[in-house]
């Protein structure tokens, strides 16, 4: 049984309350928005965002990203740890690292070292005789480089995948990013941390050449390397 599974059937048992309602609104109880808000809070310049920017992205990105911009924001979580992505803001860097391939693709994540998640729509097929929506969330290593499936379904990616120790270890990098932030503060904005000299030059993954700043223009350079 998975945790979300776990997590429906408490809900179903106490009338529908799965956690207690907070200063986040409902998303708190939400059986998926919930367990992701335990694991990664928001910071206080997190925000919810305007309903021109969610109806500008409704049917082309799932219901439960939506509802967590509508009722949390966009913007970074667990100190920096993880930013929720505006998709619009990134697609230049998604289109360099797909080579243009964007097509009902969006950066919905990035990770404070800059690895980067994105949300693909991959049409109806048919699965066991039965027609369906196929979708994942895939994630994009910058670093080394490589590219993998990370989840399913957004309600997947949100409550388990990014919820689980090995993610936020692995993935997200958790233990360089504490070091990196008790040396060099917490990222803002678009700043992040990445590695100097790259790793892709002969420099090591550890947090004595973990470099800030600006990981658009990071991403940009690593990106011509990699090519």
């Amino acid at each position: 049984m998975t945790r979300r599974s776990v997590i429906t059937m408490l809900a179903a048992l106490f009338g529908g309350r799965a956690a207690p309602v907070s200063a986040a609104g409902t998303a708190d109880a939400d059986p998926v928005l919930g367990p992701f808000l335990a694991a990664f809070p928001p910071d206080p310049d997190v925000k919810p965002c305007d309903e021109a920017s969610c109806r500008a992205y409704a049917g082309k990105l799932p219901d439960a990203l939506l509802r967590l911009w509508r009722e949390v924001g966009r913007g970074s979580y667990a100190g920096g740890l993880l930013v929720i992505t505006d998709p619009a803001h990134w697609e230049p860097t998604l289109s360099a690292w797909l080579r243009g391939n964007i097509q009902d693709r969006y950066l919905i994540a990035r990770s404070a070292f800059g690895d980067l998640f994105y949300y693909r729509d991959k049409g109806m097929h048919e699965v066991g005789g039965v027609s369906m929506k196929v979708e994942d969330v895939s994630r994009i290593d910058p670093h080394n480089p490589h590219s993998d499936v990370c989840a399913w379904s957004m309600e997947a990616f949100l409550d388990e995948y990014l919820s689980a120790p090995e993610t936020q270890e692995a993935a997200l990098r958790k233990p360089l990013f504490e070091a990196a932030v008790a040396r060099l503060g917490r990222p803002k904005g678009d700043n992040g941390f990445f590695f100097e000299p790259a790793l892709a030059l002969g420099g090591a993954a550890d947090s004595a050449h973990v470099g800030t700043g600006d990981l658009i223009v990071h991403l940009d350079i690593l990106v011509q390397l990699h090519q």
